[in-house]
């Protein structure tokens, strides 16, 4: 088997950086009033500004302690939900080593807006979730919101494994479920945003990395 896509720290911040910087341009696009929706549902936690996605990554590479607002991720596939956001969760050990978790809220426009979140975490060495996995989520923490999920949703198990040994692969991942994909290799679903929104190597090197772990 190939071996997988491992990029170096920069590398893996330019993709965040770039996905969602086409991200914040189909957020700008959309009706001021759903625009409206979506920052009062996400208690006006989306960051809409490249500057401020720079200066945070500027900040994690220093060594701070910084987090993201909710991301805007491109334009999703099919009609279930309008809009999606991100926020990856950056950690660096000083040695070029690094792990990320992500949080992904949809938007769905139903009345006033309804809201769903999923994490995908590493997971933590010595806990009962040792492993790269997928939760469903109620609240999210830092920024703070509620989602619409019922009280009775479980949020700690079913912990279902991702099989991904590498933070950009669960980018990958968290890409494909938003934006869809098809090995057929025309250019569209996540093979069009990832070729629309990065620099044309870092596009090729994931989109082989794709095509390794998915056909």
């Amino acid at each position: 088997m190939d071996a997988a896509y491992s990029p170096d720290f920069d590398t893996f911040c330019e993709i965040l950086r770039d996905y969602s910087r086409h991200g914040i341009a189909y957020f700008k696009s959309l009706p001021d009033q759903t625009q409206r929706k979506m920052r009062a549902k996400l208690e006006n936690k989306i960051e809409a500004n490249d500057d401020n996605v720079d200066a945070v990554i500027a900040a994690i590479k220093r060594g701070e302690r910084k987090e993201f607002d909710f991301l805007p991720m491109p334009k999703p596939g099919g009609r279930n939900f309008a809009a999606s956001f991100f926020q990856p969760r950056m950690k660096v050990d000083g040695n070029g080593r690094y792990s990320c978790s992500y949080v992904v809220v949809f938007w769905i426009d139903n009345a006033e807006g309804k809201t769903i979140a999923i994490r995908l975490e590493s997971g933590a060495a010595g806990s009962a979730h040792a492993f790269m996995h997928m939760q469903l989520t109620r609240s999210t923490r830092s920024p703070a919101i509620e989602t619409s999920f019922e009280t009775w949703i479980p949020t700690s198990y079913p912990a279902i494994p991702l099989g991904y040994v590498h933070p950009v692969q669960v980018f990958a991942g968290m890409a494909m479920a938003v934006h869809g994909y098809s090995a057929d290799g025309n250019r569209k679903y996540v093979r069009e945003v990832v070729l629309d929104s990065m620099k044309a190597d870092i596009a090729r090197d994931i989109l082989a990395e794709i095509k390794r772990l998915f056909g």
